[in-house]
């Protein structure tokens, strides 16, 4: 679930509830660029939060899309290729982070989010 869209008027990111104060119903994925509709909004236990609509998708942040990797084995640190994995995620961060959030179907609070990265990286991962 995404919890953020690009404002179709503006292509600036947002929170859902920016488009709940302006009355918006649809935003840009911004992993797979198709419109997001909201969902959960008038439910009174939902949690409001932006999909793909009920037909399939192939945006890579959808649950039925997202890729396993629990059966890959470890390989050989590549120092160089962890250096541009570094760079590739401060310049691509939110989506990361959302891609991070897809992959384990589950909201992630940024605090958390941070902590992970932290961790990663005090481990030589990123």
């Amino acid at each position: 679930m995404s919890y953020e869209a690009i404002d179709p008027a503006s292509g600036h990111m947002q929170p859902i509830r920016w488009f709940l104060e302006r009355g918006l119903t649809e935003g840009r994925c911004d992993i797979c660029e198709k419109k997001m509709t909201i969902r959960g909004d008038k439910t009174p236990d939902g949690k409001p939060h932006f999909w793909h609509g009920p037909s399939p998708s192939n945006c890579p942040a959808s649950s039925n899309n997202k890729l396993r990797y629990a059966s890959l084995a470890a390989s050989a640190t590549d120092h160089a290729a962890g250096l541009l994995l570094e760079a590739q995620v401060k310049e691509h961060l939110h989506t990361f982070y959302l891609a991070c959030q897809a992959i384990i179907d589950a909201p992630i609070r940024k605090t958390d989010f941070i902590d992970a990265v932290r961790c990663a990286n005090k481990i030589n991962v990123l």
